[in-house]
C-alpha cells in the first residue's frame, strides 16, 4: 500500500469510526520479520473488515488515481457479497458516505446482559 492509499485509509477509518463502525485494517500477504515470516490474511482480502449498524462491511481502498481492483481482490467481492456483506472500493471518505443511509440492523437490545 503506498502513501496515498495509507492516507485514504486513514480518513476512512476515522470516518468510519467516528459514525459507530467497528473497523481494523488488514494485512494481507507475508512480512518477513527477523528469522520470522508473519502471514497476513490471503491475497485479495478487502484492506478494512468491520462491522456497522448490523452490516458486516469491506472496504477496498485505492489511491485517487490508482487501478482498479485486482482479480484476487474481485474474487473477495463476489464471496464477500454472496455471504451477506456490504463491499464498497473507497478511493475517499465520499464513497463510503452511503453507508449512513443504510437502516440500523443492529440487535443488540436482544441480547443477554
Amino acid at each position: 500500500m503506498g502513501k496515498a492509499e495509507n492516507a485514504v485509509t486513514k480518513l476512512l477509518v476515522e470516518f468510519l469510526t467516528m459514525n459507530g463502525a467497528e473497523i481494523q485494517r488488514v494485512q494481507t500477504g507475508v512480512i518477513h520479520a527477523g528469522n520470522r515470516f508473519i502471514h497476513g490474511a490471503k491475497p485479495g482480502t478487502a484492506d478494512l473488515l468491520g462491522v456497522f449498524r448490523g452490516y458486516a462491511i469491506a472496504v477496498e481502498v485505492k489511491s485517487p488515481t490508482g487501478k482498479g481492483p485486482t482479480d484476487d481482490q474481485q474474487d473477495f467481492e463476489h464471496r464477500w457479497r454472496m455471504a451477506g456483506g456490504v463491499y464498497v472500493v473507497a478511493r475517499s471518505v465520499d464513497d463510503v458516505r452511503w453507508l449512513l443511509r443504510l437502516p440500523d440492523r443492529r440487535v443488540v437490545d436482544t441480547l443477554p446482559a
